[in-house]
């Protein structure tokens, strides 16, 4: 029996501000690691064609837009056409209005990579004469008009989910739809790039239907919380399997790109799969943490206001979606690393995210989450190890430096190489920083870390330098590399934030119960 207390409004706060704001977050990510790589730099003083820069700017966001706009269509297909108990008219119609949206990126897509391709400005570039080879002699205008062609057809469906069978069938056409372009990056669509393809195309797929889908259950269980308990139940489900298949895809996709783990040292294209990565890490945490707390509120008949805990932690998941698919964006648009080379240095980029960013992403998922319900509960049990890192969190900010600087050392100066070969040294440097990485962030989880913290931070900017200078590789304020150490910064002040509050909760816990004024008295 439905409790009377779960059929009341879920108090959110307003979800479309924060959409939009998510999605200004991915476009931001899109411009700044693309402007990072130099992919707005003008080629016109090499003799090359190259399209206006409006092109090359309105491009990259014309796609990372198109991909968040089939996104939502695919998660709005499929949780209002099949995972809801009967088909749901308003989410039916909000597939087919983001369809449509779609549909309009869709051409805009075509007509800025006529102007790309061509090297022309836009008004020039849309002509019978040019469009017509793109679209039928190119692998690229065929999965375009494809992709228009179901497109159009899925917005004007939607609009009219009927029964379960129209909504599958509706469902199944945005996937294949949002999966087209996985025949038109690096791989191609050719016989000894085939795993590739569908490796990618799979990759995709997942992600529209783990994006689109959250927004979509959220947008549901706001307008029925009577029912918000069964539509997050199926959808996690649906979610883990999404998880695993991008984890599966993503690794094969990695690995059919890169010669070896050493690109991910040594080139653009590594640092932003690690930072795809991270990000990865981090929401599997939210999902893994809105499973655990639904779990564990299954039988104790939960309430409206249970659902808002969940559905506020899937709003900033949200967020994580759109930066991630932002960076995926500007991955599809830089070119897979060369072949490895006896030459090829590190980027301070992937040995920073490797030291902070993928260790600060699995700390985020392994820490219990703070809530007012777990505040009074014990807290978990400490390795011994981990009670001796705690005591001294120093030491090991110390041995993160220091290893980060000792590898940027050995690395760049190529002397490691020259003793274990470049795929060797790059697989024992990577052993070496999220070891040390895991140390660190195990050792300020405890009260009383801020210092260590301070000290990393403080010290991360040096050694950010130092890699680069052994590297041969000036320090560029605007270059990846400022960038992922921003990104780290970033991490480590939240680590901060959460060894403050830690301590201000573990001086509290020593304060006598005797009221306000005693509490005055010992501060």
């Amino acid at each position: 029996m439905t409790s009377p207390h779960s059929a009341r409004p879920i108090r959110l706060p307003r979800l479309w501000p924060r959409l939009v704001g998510a999605t200004v977050v991915g476009a931001v990510v899109v411009l700044t690691v693309l402007a990072s790589l130099d992919a707005f730099a003008s080629v016109a003083g090499v003799g090359l064609p190259e399209a206006p820069l409006v092109t090359r700017l309105s491009l990259p966001i014309d796609v990372y837009l198109r991909d968040l706009a089939a996104a939502l269509t695919v998660g709005c297909a499929v949780v209002g056409g099949v995972l809801t108990p009967r088909p749901d008219p308003h989410l039916g119609r909000l597939a087919s209005s983001a369809a449509l949206l779609w549909l309009l990126l869709l051409l805009g897509q075509l007509a800025l990579t006529s102007s790309e391709v061509f090297a022309l400005p836009l008004t020039s570039a849309l002509n019978a004469e040019l469009l017509g080879p793109l679209l039928w002699q190119t692998t690229l205008g065929r999965v375009l008009l494809l992709q228009i062609v179901i497109v159009a057809v899925v917005a004007i469906l939607a609009w009219v989910v009927l029964d379960r069978a129209t909504g599958l069938i509706i469902a199944g056409a945005a996937v294949v739809a949002a999966s087209l372009p996985g025949v038109t990056g690096h791989s191609g669509i050719s016989g000894e790039h085939w795993a590739a393809t569908v490796s990618l195309a799979g990759h995709i797929a997942a992600a529209s239907v783990w994006v689109g889908g959250l927004v979509a259950v959220i947008v549901y269980a706001r307008r029925h919380p009577a029912a918000a308990g069964l539509i997050i139940r199926r959808f996690s489900a649906l979610a883990l399997v999404c998880v695993v298949i991008l984890a599966e895809t993503g690794v094969l996709n990695a690995s059919l790109r890169m010669a070896g783990v050493s690109p991910l040292l040594t080139s653009p294209y590594g640092a932003l799969l690690l930072a795809k990565a991270a990000i990865l890490i981090v929401l599997i945490g939210y999902g893994w943490r809105q499973r655990r707390a639904l779990a564990a509120e299954i039988d104790s008949r939960p309430t409206g206001a249970t659902w808002s805990d969940l559905l506020r932690l899937g709003v900033m998941e949200v967020v994580w979606m759109a930066a991630v698919t932002g960076l995926a964006v500007a991955l599809s648009r830089t070119a897979p690393p060369p072949v490895p080379a006896p030459g090829d240095r590190p980027l301070a980029a992937g040995l920073l995210l490797l030291a902070i960013g993928l260790p600060w992403a699995v700390a985020t998922v392994t820490s219990p989450a703070v809530s007012p319900s777990s505040a009074s509960s014990p807290s978990p049990a400490v390795s011994p190890v981990g009670r001796v890192l705690r005591a001294y969190p120093e030491i090991a900010a110390i041995t993160l430096i220091v290893t980060l600087a000792l590898l940027g050392t050995l690395l760049g100066s190529a002397v490691l190489m020259g003793i274990l070969g470049l795929q060797w040294s790059a697989l024992l440097a990577m052993i070496l920083l999220l070891a040390a990485g895991w140390l660190f962030t195990t050792a300020v989880r405890g009260p009383s870390a801020w210092p260590a913290i301070a000290l990393v931070m403080m010290a991360l900017p040096a050694a950010t330098w130092w890699i680069g200078h052994f590297a041969g590789r000036p320090l560029d304020w605007w270059g990846l590399d400022v960038i992922a150490l921003v990104a780290c910064e970033a991490c480590l002040g939240s680590m901060l934030i959460t060894s403050r509050r830690a301590t201000a909760r573990h001086q509290g816990a020593d304060l006598p119960a005797t009221g306000v004024e005693a509490i005055r008295a010992r501060a």
